[in-house]
């Protein structure tokens, strides 16, 4: 916990919650002012002007980014999803737009990790009490909107006052069906994702703070229900207040950022000692009946874990054999409750393997996936949860149901009922303003994120860069009739070469050269053209598991290639006119020395 000197009442947090709602929204309020001003030509200049506050953002977001965690660049064009082999579509800007004016369009994603000073979009829940971190995770890409008007009852209330678990264990809710559309997927039934000019694209950061073991110090008076007496509070009482795998200075917190891990800590090891916090003691026991933590929620901004940790589960998830014998990976779905967390924790070292092998390549798989698995939501569809397969994390403009939690009168029927003044009617508004507090262009159309190792393309004399989108064929009207997206590949005049010896890039290969394989960037190679249309994801960890020394002078490890350049490219759309784009273009240089 951080405690501040300010004091704090229930008044005090409608104020902050109301503030939070206006800083989210800010940015949009520049924006929307460019409807009103075109007839005076000041269109572009409140683009441009929207667009130094993203690159401010985003330059000081790279500037603090750590190798101490990993990069990962999913690249993908709108699609169908992984149940129809990611299809490409040609997405609709706006409700009328022709047919042949539709075009592919780039929904990217890029997770990284960062150092700063970092604190929690939730309002405080007793006076100075303030989660705060000195590391994050920074999520970046599409979200989508939730729509309950499709759900009635249980379900519709899961999704109007957010359940922690998105109402899917706790009520039945099937996102697929009834909540989620696929961004720019015609869909009748949940039609608020499908087209390009109400794409929202998010910055989500959360904090890495493990729970404080000692010397944590308590609020200085009673906490809702939690009472405190003339000597303090009671050890029972104490104890709900502390720090734990699911709460960070009072606020409800993930226990990981891996998706999967979350999922299986839903049901604990038979005798697992857990210390129970404020959201599980009567009259608010919400925790007991919804403890699967959702990322793809949007109401979590705090995981009680650290850099180290994430390090531990990406680099070591196998089964521990030793050597003649190559271990096994273990994968995030391997992990289905508490026992499984129990059973295969991570080993601590990682061996050196063979991208040319199967189980080299198994391995690095394996590592991929637990990258993979710190993406908030399942949008490349490895999850067996199938009904979150290929959905996104979720966005909102305002708040869903702040009128109805502020006049604390849910809906009838929605299983929802607190008391004013209660800890569930301060917990309810929090998760109110959590969810529009990550909000980063309210009106994105195309975000494409392309990175460079900084090679130069001998005949061009240009930067060499990948992720660009490369259009193939084309119909009637010279409309492009496929797509893909380009990527690294070490066997070609532009793979990269690292020096044995100093670890230092090299412009040509000699005899002290280490190709970096085009496998531990990208994985698989795409098979047939069904598979080169799918997303390309990039992955940059920590140290490179393919190298192994060849001659004495050689380093005994070399660090994992990142890249020296990322370019962002942001499709901003005007909010009265939707049929009015502006493209922007940034390049910036990746931090990450540690």
């Amino acid at each position: 916990m951080t405690r501040s000197r300010r004091a704090f009442t229930l008044v005090e947090l409608l104020i902050a919650v109301a503030a939070g709602i206006l800083l989210a929204t800010a940015i949009a309020a520049v924006f929307a002012s460019t409807g009103r001003t075109v007839s005076a030509g000041n269109r572009l200049s409140h683009f441009n002007r929207y667009a130094a506050i993203i690159e401010q953002q985003l330059r000081e977001d790279f500037r603090a980014m750590t190798r101490d965690g990993f990069l990962l660049i999913r690249q993908e064009v709108a699609n169908q999803g992984p149940t129809a082999n990611f299809a490409p579509l040609r997405v609709p800007l706006f409700a009328a737009q022709r047919d042949r004016d539709r075009r592919y369009r780039r929904t990217d994603e890029i997770v990284f990790f960062t150092k700063g000073r970092y604190s929690t979009a939730r309002a405080p829940l007793s006076p100075g009490v303030v989660a705060t971190s000195s590391e994050a995770r920074i999520y970046i890409g599409h979200g989508a909107r939730f729509d309950a008007e499709n759900l009635v009852g249980l379900q519709a209330g899961a999704v109007r006052y957010p359940a922690y678990d998105l109402g899917i264990e706790s009520h039945g809710v099937n996102p697929r069906t009834g909540v989620i559309g696929r961004l720019g997927v015609p869909n009748s039934t949940l039609p608020l994702n499908q087209y390009a000019s109400d794409w929202i694209l998010l910055r989500h950061v959360t904090l890495l703070t493990p729970p404080q073991t000692a010397h944590e110090e308590l609020p200085s008076s009673s906490v809702f229900h939690i009472n405190r007496g003339a000597s303090g509070f009671t050890p029972a009482n104490a104890a709900v207040l502390r720090d734990g795998d699911r709460q960070i200075a009072l606020q409800p917190a993930m226990p990981s950022i891996f998706r999967h891990v979350n999922f299986a800590l839903r049901q604990p090891a038979a005798d697992d000692f857990e210390v129970p916090n404020m959201r599980q003691r009567s009259p608010y026991t919400r925790l007991n009946d919804e403890p699967w933590m959702l990322a793809a929620t949007g109401l979590f901004d705090i995981a009680t874990t650290s850099l180290a940790e994430v390090r531990q589960y990406v680099t070591s998830m196998h089964d521990g054999r030793q050597p003649p014998n190559v271990p096994e990976p273990v994968l995030p779905s391997r992990l289905r409750n508490g026992e499984d967390v129990r059973q295969f924790p991570p080993r601590g070292y990682f061996p050196a393997v063979n991208p040319q092998s199967a189980n080299g390549r198994e391995l690095l798989d394996g590592m991929h996936a637990w990258m993979r698995n710190a993406l908030p939501a399942d949008s490349d569809g490895d999850d067996f949860t199938v009904n979150l397969r290929g959905l996104r994390m979720r966005a909102e403009r305002t708040p869903p149901a702040l009128p109805d939690i502020v006049a604390a009168a849910p809906r009838a029927g929605s299983g929802v009922t607190f008391a004013r003044g209660s800890l569930e009617a301060a917990d309810r508004l929090n998760d109110q303003l959590v969810l529009t507090s990550s909000m980063f262009v309210p009106r994105c159309s195309a975000f494409i994120v392309e990175w460079s190792f900084n090679q130069v393309d001998e005949t061009t004399g240009e930067i060499i860069w990948y992720g660009s989108t490369e259009l193939i064929g084309s119909d009637a009207d010279g409309v492009p009739t496929d797509v893909r997206i380009r990527r690294y590949d070490s066997s070609g005049p532009r793979g990269l070469f690292i020096d044995r010896r100093t670890g230092a890039f090299q412009p040509v290969q000699n005899a002290f050269s280490h190709v970096v394989n085009d496998y531990l960037i990208h994985g698989p190679t795409p098979v047939g053209a069904i598979d080169a249309r799918k997303p390309v994801l990039a992955y940059f960890g920590y140290d490179d598991p393919t190298y192994r020394p060849q001659s004495a002078g050689d380093r005994t490890a070399l660090a994992w290639p990142w890249p020296e350049l990322i370019r962002v490219t942001i499709t901003l759309v005007d909010p009265i006119d939707p049929s009015v784009e502006q493209t922007y273009q940034f390049v910036f240089k990746v931090g990450g020395e540690g």
